[in-house]
């Protein structure tokens, strides 16, 4: 998917007839921009992968979690 809107985006500012200046592409444009830096990041992974670890960096996000110990500090009805 990132890959496919990021050859959209080229494609549309390589459109014969299309104005590059045009309101409806100006908002497209400013609203994927970040594809392309998602899609070096992606396509370059195996490039940067010792970089981010020897930064203790996620490679795609985070997960956590928590574990209620005692389900009456979550009960409002025990304020």
């Amino acid at each position: 998917m990132v890959d496919s809107l990021q050859r959209l985006r080229g494609l549309l500012k390589q459109m014969p007839g299309s104005k590059n200046k045009s309101p409806g592409l100006q908002v497209f444009l400013r609203n994927t921009d970040m594809v392309e830096d998602l899609r070096n990041m992606v396509q370059h992974l195996n490039h940067e992968i010792d970089n981010l670890v020897d930064q203790n960096e996620p490679v795609f996000g985070t997960l956590s979690w928590f574990t209620v110990l005692d389900p009456t500090v979550l009960d409002p009805a025990n304020s």
